[in-house]
């Protein structure tokens, strides 16, 4: 076990448990992972950079939270830029 998977279960043992997302309709109520664990939103948001980028879908499932922040924001930054270069090349004339 790294040290840092250490560190993010020792945060969630002091913090207790929190809010966790939930799938609408679940009809079962699921333990929330803590830290160790990408959570729903970021899975959400992944997925869906991943189909705007047409990148890869990563394991959201095996990443931890600043596994996935890290993640989301390298793709986030991928979409904005292909945004910029789709913009530069098709202006919009106002």
């Amino acid at each position: 076990m790294t040290t840092w998977y250490r560190h993010l279960r020792a945060l969630d043992a002091i913090a207790g448990p929190g809010h966790c997302s939930a799938w609408d309709g679940a009809s079962v109520e699921v333990a929330c992972p803590g830290h160790v664990r990408a959570n729903l939103k970021q899975k959400r948001n992944i997925r869906l950079l991943s189909a705007l980028t047409k990148t890869p879908v990563p394991d959201v499932d095996s990443m931890t939270q600043p596994q996935a922040d890290r993640v989301w924001a390298s793709q986030f930054s991928l979409w904005m830029e292909q945004q910029r270069r789709l913009a530069a090349e098709q202006p919009i004339d106002w």
